[in-house]
This record gives structure tokens, C-alpha cells and sequence, in this order.
């Protein structure tokens, strides 16, 4: 089966492209996570940018994570790879989020901030 892909990743990536156009692959996404298929004409007007960072859709497929909460299912929003990522990262816990905001604040208290807008750090790390 491997190589079967490896020889026909092209043609695969179009049939899916196509059927992912056509809705079927949101129709599944939807399903497979429990969320009402109602939720389509939502998803499908939703502007392509991420709810959180404002980013456009990033990851493997370049396309938006549907956020839903694990616990009561109800949609959250859409997310880019690396803020959905994040939110998995801190347990989709508020206050363990809140408390790494917190962190990072007091950490910038500590260091003046010519540091954060010197040539050196932008150029490594980008502006705050």
C-alpha cells in the first residue's frame, strides 16, 4: 500500500482536492469529531484566517483546524495549525494559559526593553 501511494501521490492529491471541493471532506471532518453538519455554511464563509492570531491557515494542508471543546463538543471556532497546536500544548486549559501570559509578562518586566527592539533580537526572534 505504501508504495502504491509513494507511486501515485500526485494522482491521490488531486482526487482528494477534488472531493474536498466538492464538501465531501468537511462533511467527514464534521462527523468525525461529533459536530452537527449545520456548522458547513459557517465554515465555508468563514474569512480563511485563524480566530486566534489572526494568521492565515498554516500545516500540512494548509487549511483552518475546526475548534470544538473535547469535553462538551460545542464548536469553538477556526484555528491555524500552531494556535490549535497551542491550545492542545496548555491542556485547553484557561487558567494554564492565563498562567503562561502571566509568565511572560513578568519575564519582559525583567529585561529592559531596548532588548526586545534591538537589531539582534528582531532579526532572531521578530518584534514583539
Amino acid at each position: 500500500m505504501k508504495r502504491y501511494v509513494d507511486d501515485n501521490r500526485d494522482k491521490l492529491n488531486s482526487q482528494a482536492r477534488r472531493r474536498n471541493a466538492e464538501g465531501a471532506g468537511l462533511r467527514r471532518r464534521l462527523r468525525r469529531i461529533g459536530l452537527s453538519l449545520d456548522l458547513i455554511p459557517f465554515i465555508e464563509d468563514h474569512s480563511e484566517i485563524c480566530d486566534i492570531c489572526g494568521g492565515e491557515p498554516s500545516g500540512r494542508w494548509k487549511t483552518l483546524h475546526i475548534d470544538h471543546c473535547h469535553e462538551t463538543g460545542v464548536f469553538r471556532g477556526m484555528l491555524c495549525t500552531k494556535c490549535n497546536k497551542a491550545l492542545e500544548l496548555f491542556h485547553n486549559k484557561p487558567e494554564v494559559l492565563m498562567k503562561a501570559a502571566g509568565y511572560l509578562v513578568q519575564a519582559r518586566k525583567l529585561v529592559p526593553n531596548e532588548v526586545y527592539t534591538s537589531n539582534w533580537y528582531v532579526s532572531r526572534i521578530g518584534s514583539p
